[in-house]
């Protein structure tokens, strides 16, 4: 039988890294009701006023789900939507300061279960992690 190569080994090895850290993440307590929630807030917040097929699309949801996050979002303080004046069937979002403060804490905690996630890691290891994840995302 062949051997596995690393490159074989390499989709199975990203979920199993994706569920860990899933896992780390959902011992952090937020003040949203999901990390998709939290999505919706950092896309809005990253200057994006999005068509909710926008941020459907983003999200990889489908536009009556982009909705209700929204939603649940203005009615819970963390986003506002107001009327486009001269587009009646478009709304732009705003994150307000209780979203921005929950989008701060995320980070804060965000941080904190990705230690986690690398504790067992050499500093060099981390290093050498991270610029590989940054390789393949294009994150400078």
């Amino acid at each position: 039988m062949k051997q596995p190569t690393p490159t074989d080994q390499l989709p199975e090895l990203m979920f199993a890294l994706l569920r860990y850290v899933k896992r780390e993440l959902s011992r952090e307590e937020l003040n949203v009701p999901s990390w998709l929630h939290l999505e919706t807030l950092r896309f809005v917040e990253e200057g994006k006023s999005p068509a909710m097929h926008e941020l459907a699309s983003y999200l990889r949801v489908q536009a009556p789900t982009a909705t209700g996050l929204v939603a649940a979002l203005v009615k819970e303080g963390f986003l506002e939507r107001t009327k486009v004046a001269d587009d009646r069937r478009r709304v732009e979002l705003r994150v307000t300061t209780k979203g921005k403060a929950c989008l701060k804490e995320a980070a804060q905690k965000r941080t904190t279960a990705f230690a986690r996630v690398v504790s067992g890691l050499s500093v060099k290891d981390r290093k050498e992690f991270a610029r590989l994840i940054s390789i393949i995302t294009r994150i400078p």
